[in-house]
């Protein structure tokens, strides 16, 4: 069952266009947020399997040529 009036023929072609665009856009930032969650469970997953602390983290970021981690970024992965 369609809702009324979406995608009837009362909608313009510009108004169609703007909804496929938010749409698209809505789609990318889900995706991005679940790349996002992913990462940060990997970071994780490295952060326990490889026992790094902060210092350690920090010397590997610098190496890789990243920023070190913010505060608020480590309380984060750290669980604080």
């Amino acid at each position: 069952m369609m809702h009324p009036g979406y995608g009837g023929p009362d909608i313009a072609e510009s108004q169609r266009h703007a909804n496929l665009e938010t749409v698209r856009r809505v789609r990318e930032t889900v995706a991005e947020l679940v790349g996002a969650e992913r990462r940060r469970r990997q970071a994780e997953g490295l952060m326990v399997s490889r026992d790094l602390d902060r210092r350690r983290l920090d010397e590997a970021a610098a190496a890789l040529g990243l920023p070190p981690l913010l505060d608020e970024e480590w309380d984060a992965v750290n669980g604080g």
